[in-house]
């Protein structure tokens, strides 16, 4: 009798709770499958069990999962190790996977549902794929794509292709549309008074548009649409003028020590969130990131792209979350809706800020450091929303519920 090996997979995410239909389709395919929710749960694993396979979610508390690979390698020195996340393709998590030295596979964490036709070409065969030929698609070779022309008009492109394809060709994909519907885009957004619109299978026909924020559907609406036209969707929204009033990083002015912030409590974690306040900016913006770090919003691939005047266009999802709003020094809370943009790649978005040396939470030179309370930009429509006042404190840059 012939013994076949049973390739065995490791997959570590801090969300694997809710991943059970995922796994269970995994093992239909006759593949050993362990679960772990934290990376010291993945590196006890690892010391008992070897494995063919492991897949590690980059974004989890700390250690995060680029830590976590590092650790794996030599404890699992013949396992083939991917990282699986909608955030591959932003530079911090491109940088540190070019520094861990050896191969990993990029699976793009943009699950298809398991009913779709397209389940196992995008779901099960790239991860069959693996345990059979092992790490194929590396950062270098995304690398060596990004360069290359983008051929064919995205408006003709089958949905079941777009979603296919990897997040940095998704992009590329919707630039270029946005190129060849410009003068649509003009029109709608400078004459007509629309601040979203949804293309679908032509640059010149506006399938659904909204002229407040409150008219934009969810991304589940989007997709039903797109799944009944079979063409990939792309969604713009108008350029919107922001008044922030911080122009300058972190220690550049000294009155910028005393900038106002809000306390966030998200339900499902325990960490309260600082972030800037600003009544210029007439809606929020907030690390994508970060919203997904606290579990207020779950990974999306679903971005459009938006505009800032002066800036070049960023990637962002909308979003619309309840949180609790705490005075700064431990006085009242209020339980408030926030909704605003949750803006992909946070560290290039036109409302980030970085330390300089002047500031007193500078830690290292020649670093591009993220100003700690500039994980977001809380707007004034916060007050408008939730019909809340805010007494900004500027001897102690904090805000107090009124």
């Amino acid at each position: 009798m012939i013994n076949e090996h049973v390739q065995r997979l490791l997959w570590v995410d801090d969300d694997i709770d809710h991943l059970g239909p995922f796994i269970d389709e995994l093992r239909r395919e006759s593949l050993e499958v362990s679960i772990a929710n934290s990376s010291e749960t993945a590196l006890l694993a690892a010391q008992h069990t070897t494995f063919d396979i492991i897949l590690v979610d980059i974004l989890m508390p700390p250690p995060d999962g680029i830590e976590l690979l590092r650790r794996l390698r030599p404890a699992q020195p013949h396992a083939s190790l991917a990282a699986l996340s909608s955030f591959l393709y932003l530079s911090r998590y491109r940088d540190q996977i070019r520094a861990l030295g050896f191969p990993v596979e990029l699976i793009d964490k943009d699950f298809p549902n398991i009913a779709a036709a397209d389940f196992r070409e995008r779901f099960i065969e790239p991860i069959l794929n693996l345990a059979t030929n092992g790490v194929t698609h590396t950062l270098e070779e995304q690398d060596r794509s990004m360069g290359a022309p983008v051929e064919g008009n995205p408006f003709d492109m089958r949905l079941s292709e777009f979603l296919g394809k990897p997040l940095v060709e998704k992009d590329r994909l919707t630039r270029l549309a946005s190129e060849i519907a410009s003068s649509t885009l003009d029109t709608a957004f400078s004459k007509e008074n629309k601040i979203w619109i949804l293309l679908c299978g032509s640059p010149t026909q506006i399938r659904q548009y909204a002229v407040t924020l409150d008219e934009v559907p969810s991304e589940d609406v989007v997709m039903e649409f797109a799944r009944r036209q079979q063409r990939a969707p792309f969604q713009f929204f108008r350029p919107l003028q922001i008044d922030d009033m911080w122009s300058g990083d972190c220690g550049t002015d000294v009155s910028l020590r005393y900038y106002p912030t809000v306390t966030l409590e998200f339900r499902d974690y325990e960490e309260a969130v600082v972030v800037h306040f600003d009544t210029g900016a007439p809606m929020t913006f907030f690390s994508y990131e970060e919203l997904v770090r606290v579990k207020a919003i779950r990974p999306t691939n679903a971005f459009t792209w938006a505009v800032r005047p002066g800036y070049k266009p960023y990637p962002m999802v909308l979003f619309n979350i309840e949180v609790v709003l705490c005075g700064n020094s431990g006085g009242p809370k209020a339980e408030v809706t926030l909704r605003g943009q949750a803006v992909r790649d946070w560290a290039n978005a036109p409302y980030a800020r970085f330390c300089n040396p002047g500031c007193e939470y500078f830690t290292k030179a020649n670093v591009k450091q993220l100003c700690r309370y500039r994980k977001g930009l809380v707007g004034r429509n916060i007050l408008i929303d939730n019909a809340i006042a805010l007494i900004l404190d500027g001897r102690v840059k904090k805000t107090i519920l009124g």
